[in-house]
């Protein structure tokens, strides 16, 4: 009978590390899936000075500068910066002077920032850069 509780408790143990492995690694699966998803919500303020030009090859020399550029936009997130560059490339525009608040954790999406919630807000004034 001993032999039989020890076996049991033997098993118990076991099962419980089993268990546990399981969900160990099935934790960190889905910790992996957040972590790619995981952005920071502090809030980021650009300002534009009449006299700069923010066009999309300014903004691919701040993404691509291994130096310390004093501009938020090397805050953004780099995908997120880089559909920036498309949407400013393929239409051809500038950023118009003024002040940009937005959460760093929001996404771009043609031209707008996308909410945690999904609202789009416009917060970028894109102008048409003339030839």
């Amino acid at each position: 009978m001993k032999k039989q509780i020890c076996l049991l408790i033997c098993l118990c143990f076991f099962m419980i590390g089993v268990l546990g492995c399981h969900e160990s690694i099935e934790g960190n699966k889905s910790n992996e899936e957040n972590k790619k998803s995981f952005r920071i919500g502090k809030e980021l303020t650009i300002v534009v000075e009449e006299n700069e030009l923010i066009d999309a090859e300014y903004l691919k020399g701040t993404l691509n500068s291994e130096a310390t550029i004093d501009n938020n936009f090397r805050l953004m997130d780099d995908n997120e910066l880089n559909k920036m560059i498309d949407y400013m490339e393929k239409h051809n525009l500038k950023l118009a002077p003024g002040k940009y608040t937005f959460n760093q954790a929001w996404r771009f999406d043609n031209g707008k920032m996308v909410t945690h919630s999904g609202e789009f807000v416009d917060v970028f004034v894109f102008l048409e850069i003339n030839n």
